[in-house]
């Protein structure tokens, strides 16, 4: 499998030197299907990037000018392979997610968490803190398994689906309860993404002040993206600063994921857990090194704004290249994700994390709005 695979390797790259990446692509697939499959089969059990590159391409060139570019069950040896080799996807999927956490910080600098101030820093570390606990306490309420209600507040809780990416390897949960935790993070996350707009020009948060509605934002909607989506809405020039503040603060709370990560390793330690072979062992202590990374990089990208002398982190040099690469590693680690999940699993799960998700959804919206309004006047 081994010699086939480095050979579909070489065959793919003698593909799609000199020519156009579509037509490559497109020849590579008329060249036998069971060379892709081995493929793509190899790069997941060595943790091979090229792979990456390739199910990334096909799937975002699943059809060209209508036609099928390569049939979906050309990955059925995935499948197969996630059967009898049940951990073979988390070499890939671990390195994804942890090399794109250490490159989300490349997206903050310690100059812009400063400029913020303490309203934004305390207003989102009460976030962080009372959506974990509250979806622990209103996971154990609802008999969610422990994993699924952890891993599913930790996202609604920090950054969405990167933090939930990154919490697993500390929570060690099954690859669809991930998945489950993402799916929650997207749904509720751009519900509240058009729902904030709403909300500010209807006037229902005409009691805050700019400055209140660019922390309440940023503190309380899912993902960057959210954020910068609803912050644009409102402000789109940023004229009254709602937009920049926003993404800072939510910044700052995507920084909380580092310390978030390292308690959880030391609080889950010690724990029972059931193993594939139905004996039971304790968990022992899992350091998410890739968030003193993630800290690192920031502090990295705080001295290269300085030394550039850059007004903002879009300015640094090539700091657009290394976004665009990061939210590449994501996406592929997500990939990966899928691959581990079936919709027989989410059917199993119920929709008991989705309720689960609603009801942080319903404290991020009220509880939020009532820190902001009235806690963030007092540190004024």
């Amino acid at each position: 499998m081994q010699d086939r695979g480095d050979f579909a390797h070489g065959k793919f790259f003698g593909v799609i030197e000199g020519e156009d990446f579509t037509l490559a692509i497109r020849e590579f697939g008329e060249q036998g299907r069971e060379l892709i499959d081995e493929f793509v089969v190899h790069g997941f059990v060595t943790g091979n990037a090229a792979t990456g590159v390739f199910i990334c391409a096909v799937i975002v060139l699943e059809k060209i000018d209508g036609e099928l570019l390569l049939p979906l069950n050309g990955f059925k040896p995935l499948t197969d392979l996630g059967k009898t080799q049940p951990g073979c996807f988390g070499k890939f999927l671990f390195c994804g997610s942890a090399a794109g956490i250490v490159l989300y910080g490349f997206r903050l600098t310690l100059t812009e968490v400063a400029a913020v101030g303490l309203p934004a820093i305390v207003v989102d570390s009460i976030i962080v803190c009372g959506t974990i606990f509250l979806g622990v306490f209103l996971g154990k309420l609802m008999k969610i398994d422990k994993d699924t209600a952890l891993i599913t507040s930790t996202g609604s809780a920090i950054c969405g689906a990167a933090a939930v990416l990154g919490a697993e390897p500390v929570i060690k949960c099954e690859g669809h309860k991930t998945a489950i935790a993402v799916s929650t993070v997207v749904i509720f996350g751009t519900i509240a993404m058009f729902l904030y707009p709403i909300m500010y020009r209807s006037g229902v948060l005409s009691s805050l002040s700019d400055t209140q509605v660019a922390i309440y934002t940023g503190s309380t909607l899912h993902e960057v993206a959210h954020v910068a989506g609803a912050g644009n809405a409102m402000d789109p020039t940023d004229t009254l600063g709602i937009a920049g503040t926003a993404t800072i603060t939510k910044m700052i709370r995507v920084m909380l994921l580092a310390p978030v990560l390292v308690i959880m390793s030391f609080a889950l330690a010690g724990r029972k857990k059931l193993s594939a072979d139905g004996t039971t062992t304790k968990s022992k202590i899992t350091i998410p090194w890739f968030a003193f990374g993630f800290i690192g990089i920031i502090c990295l990208n705080s001295l290269l704004q300085y030394l550039f002398d850059a007004p903002t982190v879009k300015e640094i040099p090539l700091n657009g290249a290394i976004e665009y690469i990061d939210t590449f590693m994501l996406t592929m680690a997500m990939t990966a994700l899928g691959t581990d999940t079936s919709i027989d699993k989410f059917k199993q799960a119920g929709a008991k994390p989705f309720v689960l998700a609603f009801g942080l959804f319903i404290w991020l919206l009220l509880g939020g709005y009532l820190l902001v309004k009235y806690l963030v006047p007092l540190m004024a």
